[in-house]
């Protein structure tokens, strides 16, 4: 005699952690035990488990009516599935609106490390490596309301390898506090932001070293299940976010690698952006992306950096502040976009401040070539020179930065 299951046995815990091709097998096998089970509100709660696994509930959303606005379901809403593939969940479409409008805004202005920004998020992981259901010894199936079906189980090891890359613990490394930068110390921004000081020429542990930073064992993956290009992120919730901001649920929160804080996710991208993926690092990258032009050293008891740290907006620039886990009435560090933003621009410009211990560094980047015969440095780079005077004069800086502040491009004809 065969065993008939319960109708909820069979739809929330046998065919709620099938893969989506099976899923599709099932609906299309029988009314009983198919059609009947997977309809548009069991795709519909299985979307809502994976908004929930990865922090992104109220963030984002599916279309749960099909077409333009105001128009009738699709039949059965059985299109919704396509939401659940594994690319859909690499896509773009799954970052938050406002970040994916300031990286179509400026991004193609700069040159990138690495072959790809895509968003990517990490699947959940069983103790054999393999994509998995919810783990049924934390207590979440007990917890799950009636009806709501489990997590699915994706089956694909290829794709889980990709998604899967460990980092760098950032968290074990503490940045140095110069007390004076030199020529050689303008990088250690990025050595605050990496987690790892920067290699050396001749080094030849350098690749040994980066291998150390890598971990199989690491939760980064879990707590920070988000990627873009090799920065992993997580969203925070309304209590947690920095600054003094109101929280935007369209624009949510965002903590990188337990390290730095936004208070908004497209803050977070303004930042990478400029900080890591301009490509600042070799003579290769920089001639096809930005350099770095000014440098100045403030002391940090100045009067006027209260100002510069403080004040919310510079006209129409763009502004990213960073903070620490700590908070504070200060941000650790801020972005101002000077240009590259605006329609027609071909030149992007940023101002960086980095915030130390006992000074704060104030450097300005550029993609704006240097004018020939110009011997200023109004002269070489006239649209953002003209761009960060505007910024740095409202805050009576403009003085110590272009007019005093250390020439980096020199340093290349230098060392010619």
């Amino acid at each position: 005699m065969a065993l008939v299951l319960p109708h909820e046995v069979w739809r929330d815990q046998v065919v709620s952690n099938l893969g989506v091709c099976d899923v599709s097998r099932v609906r299309s096998s029988s009314r009983p035990s198919g059609t009947s089970v997977i309809g548009c509100d069991f795709i519909l709660r299985r979307i809502d488990a994976l908004l929930r696994r990865y922090g992104l509930s109220g963030l984002i959303d599916v279309d749960r009516h099909g077409g333009a606005a105001g128009a009738a379901p699709l039949p059965g809403g059985l299109s919704r599935i396509d939401y659940l593939c594994p690319r859909a969940v690499s896509a773009g479409a799954w970052w938050p609106s406002l970040s994916l409008a300031v990286y179509k805004t400026i991004g193609h202005l700069l040159s990138y490390q690495g072959d790809s920004l895509a968003l990517t998020t990490d699947e959940q992981t069983g103790e054999n490596g393999e994509d998995g259901g919810p783990d049924e010894s934390s207590g979440e199936n007990e917890d799950r309301q009636e009806g709501e079906v489990a997590e699915p189980i994706e089956q694909d090891g290829d794709e889980q390898d990709d998604l899967m890359e460990s980092v760098p613990d950032q968290g074990q490394h503490e940045p140095p506090l110069p007390p004076c930068p030199s020529a050689s110390e303008y990088d250690t921004w990025h050595w605050c932001r990496s987690g790892a000081p920067p290699s050396q020429e001749g080094d030849d542990e350098s690749d040994e070293s980066d291998e150390s930073y890598e971990s199989d064992d690491s939760d980064d993956h879990h707590n920070y299940p988000h990627k873009v290009g090799d920065v992993r992120f997580c969203i925070l919730p309304t209590d947690e976010a920095p600054g003094n901001q109101p929280y935007d649920t369209d624009d949510p929160a965002v903590e990188e690698d337990g390290v730095f804080r936004y208070s908004s996710s497209s803050a977070f991208m303004t930042d990478n952006l400029m900080c890591y993926w301009s490509g600042r690092e070799g003579a290769e990258d920089e001639a096809a992306g930005d350099q770095e032009i000014l440098m100045a050293s403030v002391p940090r008891n100045d009067a006027r950096l209260r100002s510069l740290m403080a004040t919310e907006a510079f006209g129409d620039c763009i502004v990213a502040d960073t903070h620490d886990e700590d908070g504070g009435d200060l941000p650790l560090g801020r972005t101002v976009v000077l240009c590259g933003h605006r329609s027609n621009e071909t030149v992007a410009a940023h101002l960086r401040v980095a915030r130390w211990s006992t000074h704060i560094d104030i450097e300005i980047f550029t993609t704006e070539g240097c004018v020939g015969g110009g011997v200023s440095v109004d002269e070489c780079y006239p649209i953002t020179v003209r761009h960060a005077r505007d910024v740095l004069r409202r805050v009576r800086l403009e003085r110590e930065v272009v007019d005093q502040g250390r020439r980096m491009d020199d340093d290349d004809d230098d060392d010619e």
